[in-house]
């Protein structure tokens, strides 16, 4: 037999079952295109002729292995032994697989039960779910910038050298400046919505009340997740850390390159770190493939939280560069 066909003797084509159960018996319920390629790619641990030898294991665990016998009896008496819920490694995946997939189901049960909460009403003085999405969108729209004015950035920063090349890392400034600049946008636009909405001057649409459910439940809104950088923060920590992350773009502009930067508040870091290989690479005329980073871990507590650094710099004195140093 070869690599397509399970055994001659037997007649079965590992090719023709992995096609049948793939395309015809999961093809209408897996639709997506990389979803379909991992589903062919599990399948072949099943349909190859190793399976049909004695002792094939399925996977690590010795539960899943093919049955030697013809019984019906003995296959119902085997799946009824079977866990109702299938660990990750006959899937060929990682324990971790499992525990992202209980996140998303935990996630999705809490956020359905926030949703079918009805909304509250003011009694004896207290506020009612209007009132509370309308204040919260009042503080947000005061504390967030309505942009990010690249133009009023430090012009040295954009001075080109002695080649017409331009600082890779102040094309990196103007770029995160241009995404921060579109998640603002959505933002602001769906928080004048939504109160626009709650005083009636606007229809509450399908997206508004969604908007307006997350914000009730403490939950950053799909329409704002999908525009912004990868983040697990409710609604609060998460409105907080974009203040930091603005702030940090923000004294970058105004005061030029720092001496240290805050990797995670970069809303793409990999392009934080072409742009310091560029510079290294032009300075010292080396092909940028040949270049790669090496990190040393230092002893003691040398991690600062920025919102420490933040306030450091936000204080009534002036400006200090070595808030952006290491302890």
């Amino acid at each position: 037999a070869d690599a397509t066909q399970c055994s001659v003797s037997s007649g079965i084509n590992a090719e023709y079952g992995q096609f049948i159960t793939a395309e015809i018996t999961y093809g209408g319920r897996v639709t997506d295109a990389w979803d379909q390629r991992v589903l062919k790619v599990v399948l072949e641990r099943f349909f190859k002729p190793a399976s049909l030898e004695p002792g094939y294991l399925y996977c690590s665990s010795d539960l899943y292995h093919p049955l030697e016998t013809i019984s019906l009896e003995n296959y119902k008496d085997y799946i009824e032994e079977l866990p109702i819920i299938d660990p990750p490694e006959i899937f060929d995946m990682y324990q971790n697989a499992n525990i992202s997939f209980q996140k998303k189901e935990s996630m999705f049960m809490v956020n359905t039960i926030l949703e079918v909460q009805p909304r509250l009403v003011s009694v004896g003085g207290g506020k009612s779910s209007d009132d509370i999405v309308f204040e919260l969108a009042d503080v947000m729209l005061t504390k967030l910038p309505e942009k990010l004015d690249i133009d009023t950035a430090l012009a040295e920063m954009f001075e080109p050298d002695d080649k017409g090349r331009i600082n890779s890392l102040s094309t990196v400034l103007s770029q995160e400046v241009s995404r921060f600049n579109k998640l603002l946008s959505v933002i602001i636009s769906s928080l004048l919505n939504i109160k626009k909405a709650i005083k009636g001057l606007a229809v509450m649409s399908e997206s508004l009340e969604a908007i307006f459910n997350s914000m009730l439940g403490n939950i950053v809104p799909d329409e704002w997740a999908n525009a912004a950088y990868p983040s697990l923060k409710p609604l609060g920590s998460w409105v907080k850390d974009l203040e930091l992350r603005l702030q940090f773009i923000g004294r970058w502009m105004e005061y030029g390159q720092p001496k240290s930067y805050w990797m995670s508040g970069f809303f793409f870091p990999q392009g934080f770190i072409t742009g310091a290989l560029q510079n290294f690479a032009r300075k010292y005329d080396v092909p940028i493939d040949a270049l790669k980073f090496r990190f040393n871990v230092l002893p003691g507590p040398h991690y600062r939280e920025q919102a420490d650094v933040a306030a450091a710099e936000t204080a009534d004195q002036p400006f200090d560069d070595s808030a952006y140093d290491m302890p």
